[in-house]
């Protein structure tokens, strides 16, 4: 029976890289477009990060935690640990850098950073925040997937996780970035823990056969896009509410890449190979480019057509750069080992 991910998916890596390319445009717009944008266009990149880490973990690793749970346990949890690292250390490095950070940072003790960075609520002083509820949906995936076997209990803990979506007014945590998202990340797990029991060729089979589902995905995630477009900037909406219109746009993805052939297109396997390859290091190389461009381009001062140039340009600066190490890796042990080290 084929299960999800025995082999390579490109229509998913198709979903990752969409997500990327979302991400640089919506922080080059944040940083220099003239109009403070609508984000409520481009919530989905951060929740469709966070939740896609917890279901490819699970997907990925369910099955393993039957005959292997300590072995399987402990190299997801390394890899959690790897993630909150390279937080600190890039914040680390920022601070060093910014003066404006340091002046932010002065007014708090370490408890009170410690609370800050927890819950990626300062933006101001820290940077990277979706690394924070990333890391958190690691770890809470190893509990998940080792407590949560059958179907039943994978059901009744996602209608516990919804219901706390629901409720997370009354429960205090509708203001805490790290929590809302890491419930989106835990709610992304169980799902990929489910699409690991289903016979992934069938199922992919009968979703394409109801003809009439992938036209009505469009129309959704229109309409998804044209509501976010008519709500005003400071118009609050919880992150989770992001969710579902975030997982019908990758599953639209996903199937639209199935039925027409997309991972054909050889531009989109090229940029599977550069940025789906290196999504940690693409989100991460990008985010620090923008912070040091702050000293020589004007922040908030570009129009339209502008934001959309640079936007563009540093995509393309980042799609060559990951080509570039990926020919490194390739001829460099040392390189290959390094960034294995830190990205894998």
């Amino acid at each position: 029976m084929a299960k999800i991910f025995e082999k390579k998916d490109e229509h998913f890596d198709l979903c990752r890289i969409f997500l990327v390319i979302s991400m640089i445009f919506a922080h080059t717009f944040q940083n220099y477009f003239l109009s403070d944008y609508n984000r409520h266009m481009t919530f989905f990149v951060i929740v469709g990060f966070v939740s896609l880490s917890g279901f490819t973990s699970s997907a990925v690793n369910a099955g393993k935690m039957a005959g292997r749970c300590q072995e399987t346990g402990s190299r997801i949890f390394k890899r959690a640990l790897k993630i909150f690292a390279i937080f600190l250390v890039c914040n680390f490095m920022l601070l060093l850098s910014s003066g404006h950070r340091r002046s932010l940072e002065a007014g708090y003790d370490l408890g009170g950073l410690l609370v800050l960075m927890l819950s990626g609520n300062s933006q101001g002083i820290f940077a990277l925040n979706v690394l924070i509820p990333i890391g958190f949906t690691l770890l809470l995936s190893i509990p998940i997937m080792a407590l949560f076997r059958t179907g039943k209990s994978k059901l009744v803990l996602l209608l516990l996780l919804i219901a706390a979506h629901c409720l997370s007014y009354q429960l205090g945590f509708a203001d805490n970035y790290s929590v809302s998202l890491t419930l989106v990340g835990c709610v992304g797990t169980v799902l990929g823990s489910m699409a690991r029991d289903v016979e992934w060729d069938a199922f992919l089979w009968k979703i394409l056969s109801r003809t009439w589902l992938l036209p009505l995905s469009y129309a959704l995630v229109a309409a998804y896009f044209i509501a976010s477009g008519f709500l005003d900037e400071r118009t609050y909406l919880l992150l989770s509410y992001h969710f579902l219109p975030t997982l019908l746009l990758m599953s639209s993805l996903y199937f639209s890449s199935l039925r027409f052939g997309l991972d054909r297109i050889r531009l989109i396997r090229f940029l599977n190979r550069t940025l789906g390859k290196n999504m940690l290091f693409a989100y991460l190389y990008h985010i620090l480019i923008i912070v040091q461009l702050r000293g020589v381009l004007k922040q908030n001062g570009y129009a339209l057509g502008e934001t959309l140039r640079l936007s563009t340009s540093l995509l393309l600066f980042t799609v060559f750069s990951c080509h570039i190490l990926n020919v490194l890796n390739e001829k460099s042990g040392f390189v290959s080992r390094a960034y294995s080290l830190v990205f894998k």
